[in-house]
């Protein structure tokens, strides 16, 4: 499974775990990293993943500092009730752009450009 690719200049990243948890946070950083290039528009793909724990969203918040550091931006999609749940719960639902779909996350960033 390719689990990155362009589209419209945008780089997605299809999350291959079924659980993004301190098991797969490492491995999920180490692979997210090689993406973070300067300006980089990235959309993280959840459609795979069932669940995610503390150390899963300490990997993502990681992620989205190194990717707001380099001027990136960085966007999630296909998540289901129990990840978006735990964004709730641990209060994160309004630091992460969050889209039902990944052609939705990919238009925004679109719109994101008309509007500036």
């Amino acid at each position: 499974m390719k689990r990155f690719r362009r589209q419209s200049n945008v780089i997605v990243m299809n999350i291959p775990w079924e659980a993004l948890d301190a098991a797969a946070a490492r491995d999920f950083l180490s692979r997210a990293n090689a993406l973070t290039l300067e300006d980089a528009r990235i959309v993280l793909d959840f459609s795979r993943v069932e669940t995610i724990d503390t150390a899963g969203i300490r990997a993502l918040l990681t992620l989205l500092k190194h990717v707001n550091a380099e001027g990136g931006e960085l966007k999630l999609c296909n998540l289901n009730r129990r990840v978006q749940s735990f964004l709730v719960m641990v209060r994160l639902q309004r630091v992460f752009e969050v889209y039902a779909t990944k052609a939705e996350a990919i238009r925004s960033f679109g719109e994101r450009d008309t509007k500036r």
